[in-house]
């Protein structure tokens, strides 16, 4: 607000060939590197991969609460002066590398705790415990997210927290 960003001598140039140039220079100062990119390019990957076979429904209500705190961590960290590094678009910061790190980590503890919930919600609890932790995480889940329970997203969540709770 208030700044203008610098243009550089190719942007000046009014012919289309020299728009192109100023594109490339841009995109070239503006983008991560490949090698870079490549390795924080999926972070889904690593969530979808997770086997939750092994533990039991009060352990990932656990690993969700986990998941959900350490990417807040990570959310802060990706926000700290080493993770940034300013550019000319208007003071708007870029990450580094560890900025990027940082946003991957985020994201994937993320995806981790979304699968966490849908496995969760696919298990039929054996006793009013293992109820419980899957209902309240369920609950957590969506206000976190939604900011409310939402009935379109979880139609029966209400309904059936009334049922085990009165």
């Amino acid at each position: 607000m208030g700044q203008r960003a610098t243009i550089s001598q190719a942007a000046q140039a009014l012919d289309l060939s020299g728009r192109a140039a100023s594109a490339r220079e841009s995109a070239a100062r503006h983008l991560p590197s490949k090698a870079e990119a490549a390795q924080f390019a999926d972070p889904q990957a690593y969530a979808d991969g997770f086997d939750f076979s092994p533990f039991t429904t009060a352990d990932m209500a656990f690993i969700y609460k986990i998941a959900r705190d350490t990417a807040d961590f990570w959310r802060h960290v990706a926000n700290m002066p080493r993770c940034n590094e300013p550019s000319e678009w208007a003071g708007i910061p870029r990450p580094t590398t560890l900025g990027r790190f940082a946003d991957f980590e985020c994201e994937r503890l993320g995806f981790l705790s979304d699968r966490c919930v849908q496995e969760l919600s696919r298990r039929k609890p054996a006793d009013d415990d293992e109820r419980d932790h899957i209902l309240c995480t369920q609950i957590l889940h969506e206000i976190e997210c939604s900011g409310r329970i939402d009935r379109r997203d979880a139609p029966t969540l209400l309904i059936e927290a009334l049922k085990a709770w009165g």
